[in-house]
C-alpha cells in the first residue's frame, strides 16, 4: 500500500488543516476557522507533551492523529488523549486509520503512557466501529465542554 506514519512537521501544517476541514465537516461540532487550527497545530508541535502524526502515501498526507499525554492520578501514571483521528476520504476503508491508531498505541506505551482514550461523536459509526475493531472499549461517561 505504501504508507508511511511519522511525526509530523511544520511544513504539513497546510496538509492538516485540510484534514481538519473535512473532520469538522463529518462532526459539525465545532466551527471551521482555518487560522486557530494552524495555531493549533503549531502550538502541538512545539509542545513536549503532545504530537501528531500523519499517514502519508507518497508525497501526500492521508491522515492524522493526536496525542496528548497528561497525568492521570487514578492510575499514578501517564495516560494520552487522542484527538483529530481522521482518513481522507479518498482513501478511506485501507485499513489506514487502523496503521494510525496501532502506531499511537505502540509509541504511547513505549513513553509510559498506560491509558488512552478519546472522543468520538455519537453519530460518527464508522469511527466508532473502528475503535471497537481495535479493541477499545466504550466508557460510561459523557462530554461536556464549556468555553472560558
Amino acid at each position: 500500500m505504501g504508507i508511511i506514519i511519522r511525526k509530523a512537521g511544520k511544513q504539513d501544517i497546510p496538509s492538516l488543516i485540510v484534514l481538519m476541514d473535512y473532520l469538522l465537516g463529518l462532526e459539525g461540532d465545532f466551527p471551521n476557522m482555518p487560522e486557530r487550527q494552524r495555531k493549533g497545530f503549531e502550538m502541538i508541535l512545539d509542545s513536549e507533551s503532545s504530537e501528531v502524526f500523519v499517514a502519508e502515501k507518497g508525497e501526500k498526507i492521508v491522515g492524522m492523529c493526536s496525542l496528548h499525554k497528561f497525568i492521570s492520578t487514578v492510575q499514578g501514571s501517564y495516560a494520552g488523549v487522542l484527538e483529530d483521528v481522521v482518513v481522507d476520504e479518498d482513501f478511506a476503508g485501507m485499513g489506514i486509520g487502523g496503521m494510525l491508531i496501532t502506531h499511537i498505541e505502540k509509541y504511547a506505551k513505549a513513553q509510559g503512557i498506560t491509558r488512552l482514550q478519546l472522543m468520538v461523536d455519537q453519530n460518527n459509526d464508522s469511527a466508532i466501529a473502528l475503535y471497537k475493531k481495535y479493541h477499545w472499549s466504550q466508557t460510561k461517561y459523557i462530554g461536556f465542554r464549556k468555553y472560558l
